[in-house]
Formats: structure tokens, C-alpha cells, sequence
């Protein structure tokens, strides 16, 4: 029995060097748990986004512009003031957004189709209100016959298919550091522009929307990629600000 109070505090050193090995352990699993709903939010955000910026596209000839005006609002409500109904937190937001899609190192937009080769394929000349105009058809679909150009029908033509990857800040101490380390290392993707997202301290998204085109399709709008609306709802022309979504200091790949 003369041992007992030996063993007992051996046993609560032991339990104090236990803790100390679990302590950063749980700290990281409830950062993660954190971070992974934050994540969760923006790929949700950015589906929508997505979906919206191509809709604005389709009703707009195709227009990048357009693209890009819509996939900002789209993701104001990642930025501070994007869900304050205020018209200086509306426009900050918008700012913030727009200034992430103009950045190609944050946003990244690829239109999978139409193609440049169906384009030139059914590409036509019309006469509008006294001017020649070149598109892409898009009346009366449903009655158009089903001859290929350039391995599309007209209907498939006129699906205009966006891919946006968009790369997220993460948020939460240690967990962006560890999801840096091990993805600029050991996991380093082969994509060069996921790699530089990584590498910013962020974690690229991805979101892909199909929509039928609502106007005909005019090729040099989708060369035209500058903001087609710098002016967001509310009608105060914005300052674009530098915080990345959520919050916070840290850019991503700015």
C-alpha cells in the first residue's frame, strides 16, 4: 500500500502526457469539420453561380460579359455584405466577387460548347434591321432538320455548356496549413492551376452548367470577356475591396 500514491501520480502524468499528444489531434478534426461546411456552403454557392452566369449567357447572345456579370453576383454572398440588403454592403460584395472573376488565378471559366469548330461550322449571315450579323441560329429548333456540322446537330449547338473552377481561401488555421502541405507535396495535383491554387492556401472548386441557348449565339461576344455590368444592384458604382470570401486577409492565388 506504501506504493499507491507512487502509482497514482504515474498515472495522472501519464494521462497529462496523453492529452498533450490528442490535444492538436482533436483541435485539427474540429477545424477540418469547420472548414468541410464552409467548403460545403461555397461549392453550393458556386453551383448556383454558375448556373446563373450561364443563364445571363444564354439570354445575352452567348456574351462572356454577361458570363462573368452573373457569376459575380452569383457569389456575393461569399463576401462580407453580400447577405446585407444595405446598398454599400451590396455593392463592397459585388465588388469583391467581380474582382475574384476577373482574377485568373481564382476564377477560371471554359466554355466546353459550343466549340470553335461547330461555331465556324453553323455560323451564318442574317440580315437585322439593315445589318449584317453573324450567328448561330437559334429560331424555330424544334423544326430544324438533324444535319451534323462538325459532329453537332443545330440543337446541340446551341447548348451552351460553361465549366468554372474557382479557387476557395481556406479559412481555418492549421487546417489551410495542412491541406497546403500535403497538397503541394505528397499530393500535388498534375493540374497546373489547382497546384497554384494549393499553393495560395486555398482549395480549387469546380462547377459545370448546361443551359439551351435563349438568343442566337453571336461569335465575337464570346471573345469579349471585360465586366459587362460594373455596377451592382443598388446603382453605387463599387470599390472593390480585398477581403476573400468569408472574410479575413488571405487571397487566393491574388
Amino acid at each position: 500500500m506504501k506504493n499507491a500514491p507512487f502509482a497514482l501520480h504515474n498515472e495522472q502524468g501519464q494521462g497529462t502526457l496523453e492529452w498533450f499528444f490528442a490535444f492538436p489531434v482533436v483541435i485539427l478534426l474540429l477545424g477540418g469539420i469547420v472548414q468541410a461546411a464552409l467548403v460545403f456552403t461555397t461549392q453550393s454557392t458556386l453551383n448556383w453561380a454558375t448556373f446563373y452566369g450561364v443563364r445571363e449567357a444564354t439570354i445575352n447572345h452567348g456574351s462572356v460579359q454577361a458570363l462573368r456579370t452573373g457569376l459575380a453576383k452569383g457569389l456575393m454572398p461569399l463576401y462580407p455584405g453580400g447577405k446585407n440588403p444595405g446598398a454599400a454592403q451590396t455593392a463592397a460584395a459585388y465588388a469583391a466577387a467581380m474582382a475574384a472573376v476577373d482574377n485568373p488565378n481564382q476564377t477560371d471559366i471554359q466554355i466546353l460548347n459550343p466549340t470553335p469548330g461547330v461555331i465556324k461550322a453553323w455560323t451564318t449571315t442574317v440580315n437585322k434591321d439593315g445589318q449584317s450579323v453573324s450567328e448561330v441560329p437559334n429560331s424555330r429548333l424544334i423544326y430544324t432538320a438533324n444535319t451534323t456540322r462538325a459532329g453537332e446537330t443545330l440543337q446541340t449547338a446551341n447548348l451552351y455548356k460553361t465549366r468554372i473552377r474557382f479557387c476557395y481561401p481556406l479559412m481555418v488555421p492549421i487546417v489551410n496549413t495542412a491541406v497546403k502541405t500535403l497538397m503541394t507535396g505528397l499530393f500535388k495535383p498534375a493540374s497546373a492551376w489547382d497546384a497554384a491554387c494549393y499553393g495560395s492556401g486555398g482549395i480549387p472548386m469546380a462547377a459545370t452548367a448546361t443551359e439551351l441557348m435563349q438568343s442566337a449565339l453571336y461569335p465575337p461576344e464570346l471573345a469579349n470577356t471585360a465586366p459587362a455590368n460594373p455596377t451592382p444592384p443598388g446603382g453605387n458604382t463599387p470599390t472593390p475591396p480585398s477581403n476573400p470570401p468569408g472574410g479575413g486577409t488571405t487571397g487566393c492565388g491574388g
